[in-house]
């Protein structure tokens, strides 16, 4: 995708034109959603940027949308789970916070009040054997329960009903089968992405449809399943409110989107054939991290970049101001000391109002890497368009322009500079800092975007180096 940026299109007269930007949070503090070691901790978030957080000693974070500790969560913002284990998996809903690590389930109100109704006194307990993995839960509260690890004989998906007892009656049994993963249609049948065959030997990827009862949906691709990658992201199985199905092929050498109908059907009208194959030119240079389907039902991918899709494949430009966005300006506020590492995006989530969460990881050494969360809103910014001069306004500057080597940026005295930021035009932070005079002597040739942050305004300008 070539990226076109909005405000470079160049007119005969300088103007201003309002646009909505994604910016950084700058009142957001950076949730610990993981330690220096590189081990995650295990987190959810609600769509409001609630953030659940379990860290080592069995203990539940809360954490507020601006990323403060909510004191009133437990004591003191920090709950003491009853299970055992290093760190229970959290699962958030609307209503209700869930807790498991190895063979329990714990069930509470957000605000961290046990639900003593659910299963015994608040707990589910599983055979030992029954290790749990993950957790869906479905629109009557009831939950599909992934158990058994990959050498376990007890391997399966168990379902339990909203009183906490286990349903008797239903079991997907695992065999040699692999349930890497889980998701739910709106109708609470599940998605399993799965490998089959022996514990040492070649393996079989596909992703598999079952009904509530438990029994495979033979109405779905072949026979009930489709045939898949063994390089799925994260193993995702993202399901849209139409029960459209989304996978990432995250190949070495390409990246594609698979899109299926609710019948496991190829859906044509998506890329092409139901296929659409992303470069890094569209999704940021850097790990990839997730994908997600946001408020409006929209597939939002998490890389070097954000980018968000349309149900038929195309980038949505109304996303960023016609590009994606690039994380290289979150990356480039990692304090001093961070060493100067690759960054890869490690998390991503959409929250409501078009907001995102991210976090990055920064890598020290092979053992030890900073990481930082971000939570990033939509903003409208004032962008200014060039007349290959220096840009006037009555209230601002910015020349000469072009430029040999200083650049200034003049205000006036009722608006106090903040923060400049200097992008290459692939997105790239190469200058960062809080002065009104900037030496760009070292800057090759080409054009640049220089980015002003103030007290009252944004604004972004294309500037060209000789």
């Amino acid at each position: 995708m070539k990226k076109t940026f909005l405000f470079l299109f160049q007119l005969v007269a300088t103007i201003v034109i309002h646009a909505q930007f994604i910016a950084i949070d700058e009142n957001y503090t950076s949730v610990p959603l993981a330690i220096s070691s590189g081990v995650s901790n295990n987190y959810d978030f609600t769509t409001d940027g609630v953030a659940y957080v379990s860290t080592t000693g069995n203990i539940i974070n809360k954490y507020t949308p601006n990323g403060t500790l909510d004191s009133s969560f437990g004591i003191n913002g920090s709950l003491a789970s009853p299970l055992s284990g290093s760190k229970p998996q959290v699962k958030v809903t609307p209503n209700n916070l869930y807790i498991f690590s190895q063979n329990k389930i714990v069930k509470y109100s957000l605000d961290g009040i046990l639900d003593t109704t659910f299963g015994t006194n608040g707990i589910v307990t599983f055979d030992l054997n029954d290790v749990i993995s993950s957790i869906v839960v479905n629109t009557d509260s009831s939950l599909y329960v992934n158990v058994g690890g990959h050498l376990s004989s007890a391997k399966g998906i168990k379902k339990v009903l909203p009183t906490g007892s286990v349903d008797p009656l239903f079991l997907i049994a695992g065999n040699n089968v692999d349930f890497m993963s889980m998701s739910r249609t709106s109708s609470n049948e599940i998605l399993t992405y799965c490998s089959e065959g022996p514990p040492f030997g070649s393996k079989v990827y596909s992703i598999r449809k079952y009904n509530t009862q438990g029994s495979l949906d033979t109405t779905f691709g072949n026979q009930g399943s489709l045939g898949a990658s063994v390089f799925m992201l994260n193993d995702e199985i993202n399901v849209d409110s139409n029960n459209n199905i989304y996978i990432f092929d995250e190949n070495l050498f390409e990246h594609k989107i698979y899109k299926y109908t609710s019948n496991g059907v190829k859906d044509s009208g998506f890329g092409n054939n139901g296929t659409l194959s992303l470069s890094s030119n569209v999704i940021g240079i850097g790990g990839l991290s997730s994908m997600d389907i946001d408020e409006n039902d929209k597939l939002v991918i998490f890389a070097g970049g954000i980018v968000r899709i349309n149900s038929n494949g195309t980038l949505d430009n109304t996303l960023h101001n016609g590009q994606y966005y690039c994380l290289w300006a979150p990356a480039a506020s990692f304090p001093p000391g961070a060493g100067s590492g690759s960054i890869s995006t490690n998390y991503g989530k959409s929250l409501k109002n078009g907001e995102y969460i991210v976090e990055l990881r920064k890598r020290i050494n092979l053992s030890i890497s900073e990481f930082k969360t971000f939570k990033l809103i939509r903003s409208n910014v004032n962008t200014l368009a060039t007349d290959e001069s220096s840009a006037e306004l009555p209230n601002f500057q910015v020349y000469p322009n072009p430029v040999n080597d200083i650049l200034h940026i003049k205000l006036e005295s009722r608006e106090k500079l903040q923060k400049v930021s200097i992008y290459s035009m692939d997105g790239k932070l190469i200058f960062l800092g809080t002065d009104a005079k900037m030496d760009l002597g070292t800057l090759s040739s080409g054009n640049y975007l220089v980015e002003i942050k103030t007290d009252k305004n944004v604004y972004t300008k294309k500037v060209i180096k000789k």
